[in-house]
């Protein structure tokens, strides 16, 4: 399992200075709104991959008054020490681990595995199309073996495919990135039905536990079914050009979340919703087990708002597992059923940015 022994934040919204140790199976921060307990799942998320799970930029969270903002940590992963750390200015990000620069965020997630539940994870079914594709991006970075080298080549060929229709060039140089786009772009979309068909498995095991019915995850490439993806590109060739862009491919791939045949968004309250996040996500921390991976860490902001006690319950049962670290906000810290008298289990109260131990 990932483990985050310990954490530094300085001048991180309004968390100034603050040294936590946490525990090793479930942390509990509680506080009011706006006393900073938000913000520690956000800090812990930019040391996990250089950016927070809100989508705020360092504009956003860098303290008032000053010019950067530090997150440190010591993460045990894969039986080593590894001191981690992430300093954000206004216009640069610097990643390091043991105290060496590296190049990409991508090196930080590779010690430290982490699945987010906030706010756009509990409202996916009615976010962007983008949004639901990035929860098969982010499961494949940790489960394939080179998909971060994969994803780049075809975004680089779809950049680039797309500057040379706006330049309405027909040369060897189109011709070039036109077959690189299809090369990469089918195998992202064979990988990604490959994750959906290992989400919905691992989906199947928890329809009794969550009580809901049937959650499933159903893929659509972005082209014509029954189509090679050349094929569509060819069919959608004056479409294009009309709007200077490629209009088919991986890029426009849908993933719709359905609760017993029925989309989600038109047959779900939003404590449905909220739990059924909790069984996606519990289905992508079971794929990257079962892979052979180390057990990420799991940030949940706000469980109990929307969710009844059994609930509450259902998702905690769900996601704490003794080889796993939770980190879940929460108002009232009495809220929350822990399942087992067996786990480590470490209560932070927050005020003004302020933790103690409770």
């Amino acid at each position: 399992m990932a483990l985050l022994s310990e954490v530094v934040i300085r001048d991180f919204r309004n968390i100034s200075d603050q040294r936590l140790k946490f525990a090793r199976n479930l942390n509990v921060i509680v506080g009011r709104n706006g006393s900073g307990k938000s913000s520690l799942l956000e800090a812990v998320s930019v040391l996990g991959t250089g950016k927070a799970f809100t989508g705020a930029t360092a504009s956003d969270f860098v303290a008032k008054g000053c010019q950067s903002s530090m997150v440190t940590g010591t993460v045990e992963f894969a039986g080593c020490r590894v001191a981690m750390g992430v300093e954000k200015t206004r216009s640069a990000t610097i990643c390091r681990v043991d105290g060496q620069a590296v190049r990409s965020a991508s090196s930080l997630a590779a010690y430290m595995p982490l699945v987010s539940l906030d706010a756009q994870m509990f409202q996916m079914a009615a976010n962007a199309p983008a949004y639901r594709r990035g929860i098969l991006d982010r499961t494949l970075f940790h489960v394939e073996q080179g998909y971060l080298v994969l994803f780049q080549r075809y975004f680089r060929a779809l950049q680039n495919r797309n500057q040379l229709i706006r330049r309405s060039s027909k040369d060897d140089e189109l011709r070039y990135w036109t077959e690189e786009f299809v090369t990469q772009g089918e195998e992202l979309d064979r990988l990604r039905r490959k994750c959906v068909d290992r989400l919905n498995a691992n989906l199947r095991m928890y329809v009794d536990l969550a009580a809901l019915g049937d959650v499933s995850l159903v893929y659509a490439a972005g082209w014509r079914e029954g189509t090679s993806l050349a094929d569509a590109l060819r069919e959608s060739r004056d479409r294009e050009q009309f709007l200077g862009a490629t209009t088919v491919g991986p890029h426009r791939a849908g993933l719709k979340i359905l609760l017993n045949g029925f989309p989600v968004k038109q047959t779900t309250s939003r404590g449905q919703s909220k739990l059924i996040a909790c069984l996606i996500a519990e289905a992508q921390v079971r794929a990257l087990e079962n892979n052979g991976g180390e057990s990420p860490l799991i940030l949940v902001d706000d469980l109990c708002a929307e969710l009844d006690r059994d609930s509450q319950e259902r998702s905690l049962t769900l996601l704490l597992q003794e080889n796993r670290q939770v980190f879940i906000t929460a108002i009232y810290g009495d809220d929350l059923t822990i399942p087992s008298s067996s786990y480590d289990v470490r209560k932070f109260h927050v005020k003004h940015g302020v933790f103690s131990v409770a």
